[in-house]
């Protein structure tokens, strides 16, 4: 699971990247953390975390 959640923190960190190469500011997003398993997800927490499958409830929201 691990490995599963880094490459996932990987895509968000080069999709910041990209953005800011571009010259422009990134957009307001709100992140949901699993809080079994650490998978990030933007905007809102799914049903089911797609890693571990932990429900919705386990995720947090990072301002």
């Amino acid at each position: 699971m691990a490995n599963k959640v880094e490459q996932i923190h990987a895509n968000l960190f080069s999709k910041a990247i990209e953005t800011l190469k571009t010259g422009q500011k990134l957009a307001s997003v709100d992140y949901f953390v699993c809080g079994v398993c650490g998978n990030t997800v933007e905007d809102a927490a799914p049903e089911q975390c797609p890693v571990c499958g932990a429900p919705k409830t386990k995720f947090f929201k990072i301002a």
